[in-house]
C-alpha cells in the first residue's frame, strides 16, 4: 500500500472514532471486544465514570473494492460518565483528548497528529453530550442522540445501543457504521468506504494494539539483533506482494491489512533446494494449524514471475501463498521488512504485528524442528 493512502483512509478511520453515533453494523468486524472481559461499571451519586480503565472505543475502516484492507485503532485518553436514574440510563457525557490517537502503526500515528490532519495542536479535544435517550426497536436496547464537537464544528449525532443497569453497575455495548460524508469527513469516495466501523464498550478495559508485550520488549534489548528482518519485538508493516498461489493467488492482497493480528510466517528467500523444503513444511504447519487461523507468505527475491509461478505448481501449494514483489514497491518492502537480499533467506514469525522469532539462512532439511517450536510459541 502507499504511504499517501494509507494516511489519506486512516483520516477517515480516525474521525470516526471520536463519534459515538451512527447506524447498527450488518458486517461482523474483528475488534478486541471479548464478553468474558465485560464487567460492570459502578455507579456512585447517579454516575458512572467511564475511562480507559474500563471502556473500550476501536474503529476499523474498509477500502472500496475486493481487497478492504482494514484498519484498527483508537484513542488512549478519555474521560466521560453515564447518569443513572431508577434503574435506566439517563445521559451519556464523553470527551476525548485527540492527541491520544494510537493505530497499529507508529508512523500513521505519528503523522495522523500533525496539522494537514487533524490539527491536534489546535483542536486536542473532542466531546459529546447527550440530549435524549429513548427505548430502542429491541428489548434491552436504547437510542442515544446528542451533540459532537470535533474540530470545532457541533452537529447533532444518534447512535443505537444494548444497556444493562444493576446493583452491579452499568454495561453498554454498541457496533454500528459511521457515515463520514454525512458529518462532513467527504473526499476520497473512490477508496474509502462511506461507512466505517466503530465498536463502544463500557465495561472493558481498552486495547491499544500493536505493540510488543513486556517480553518482547526485553528480548529485542538482549538479544542481537538478525543480519536481515525485523528483530524479535519489531513491528510489521503493511506491503503489496503478488501472490501467484495460496487464498490470493492472482492478487496484490496486503496479508498484514487482510490479516491483522493473527499469527504468520513471512519469508523472503532465493529460489532452490532450501526453498523448496520450507514450502513444503510451511503447508503441512498450515494444515496443521487451520484452526489457529496461521498464515504463512514466502517471497522469491531471485526469480522472475513466471518461475515462481512455475514453482508454485510445482510445489502444488494449496494454502501457502507464494509471491514475488512488485518492481515499483520492491525496494520500499524491502527497507520495511530490513531484507538484504544476499541471505540466502530470511524467515520471520509474528502475531500482534509483532516479530516474536527471525531466523536467517534457514534450512528445514538440517533443523526440521526450528520452525514448527517458532509456530507453537506463537500459537501459545
Amino acid at each position: 500500500m502507499h504511504a499517501p493512502n494509507l494516511y489519506r483512509y486512516a483520516l477517515t478511520v480516525l474521525s470516526a472514532a471520536l463519534l459515538l453515533g451512527g447506524a447498527p453494523s450488518a458486517h461482523a468486524q474483528e475488534f478486541s471486544k471479548d464478553k468474558a472481559k465485560i464487567k460492570p461499571v459502578p455507579v456512585a451519586d447517579g454516575a458512572a465514570k467511564i475511562s480507559p480503565a474500563n471502556t473500550q472505543i476501536e474503529f476499523i475502516g474498509l477500502h472500496v473494492g475486493d481487497d478492504p484492507k482494514p484498519r484498527l485503532g483508537g484513542f488512549a485518553k478519555w474521560e466521560g460518565s453515564l447518569g443513572v436514574e431508577d434503574g435506566k440510563l439517563k445521559s451519556v457525557t464523553v470527551k476525548i483528548d485527540t492527541t491520544s490517537i494510537w493505530t497499529e502503526f507508529d508512523k500513521l500515528t505519528t503523522h495522523l497528529n500533525a496539522a494537514d490532519f487533524f490539527h491536534t495542536a489546535e483542536h486536542p479535544t473532542a466531546s459529546f453530550q447527550s440530549t435524549q435517550i429513548k427505548p430502542g426497536k429491541q428489548a434491552g436496547t436504547v437510542e442515544i442522540s446528542g451533540k459532537l464537537t470535533f474540530m470545532g464544528t457541533t452537529k447533532p449525532l444518534t447512535f443505537p445501543a444494548k444497556v444493562t443497569v444493576d446493583k452491579s453497575g452499568v454495561v453498554l455495548t454498541s457496533e454500528f457504521d459511521f457515515d463520514r460524508i454525512t458529518h462532513g469527513i467527504a473526499g476520497h469516495e473512490g477508496g474509502v468506504e462511506r461507512l466505517v466501523k466503530l465498536s463502544v464498550v463500557v465495561g472493558q478495559p481498552s486495547t491499544r494494539g500493536g505493540k510488543p508485550t513486556a517480553a518482547q520488549a526485553a528480548s529485542s534489548k538482549t538479544s542481537a539483533a538478525p543480519v536481515s528482518g525485523l528483530p524479535v519485538g519489531g513491528e510489521v508493516e503493511p506491503w503489496e506482494p503478488v501472490h501467484v498461489s495460496g487464498p490470493h493467488k492472482g492478487t496484490q492482497a496486503c496479508p498484514v491489512c487482510t490479516y491483522m493480528k493473527a499469527p504468520a510466517v513471512v519469508a523472503f528467500a532465493k529460489s532452490g533446494d532450501k526453498t523448496q523444503q520450507m514450502l513444503t513444511q510451511l503447508e503441512q504447519l498450515l494444515a496443521k494449524h487451520s484452526d489457529d487461523k496461521l498464515k504463512a507468505f514466502v517471497v522469491v527475491l531471485d526469480a522472475p514471475p513466471v518461475m515462481v509461478t512455475s514453482m508454485a505448481n510445482g510445489s502444488r501449494l494449496r494454502l501457502t501463498s507464494l509471491c514475488y514483489l512488485a518492481p515499483k514497491t520492491r525496494e520500499a518492502d524491502l527497507e520495511k521488512y530490513k531484507i538484504d537480499p544476499s541471505v540466502e533467506n530470511t524467515v520471520m514469525v509474528y502475531k500482534d504485528y509483532t516479530v516474536t522469532a527471525n531466523f536467517n539462512n534457514l534450512d528445514v532439511a538440517e533443523d526440521p524442528d526450528k520452525l514448527p517450536q517458532a509456530v507453537d510459541a506463537v500459537l501459545q
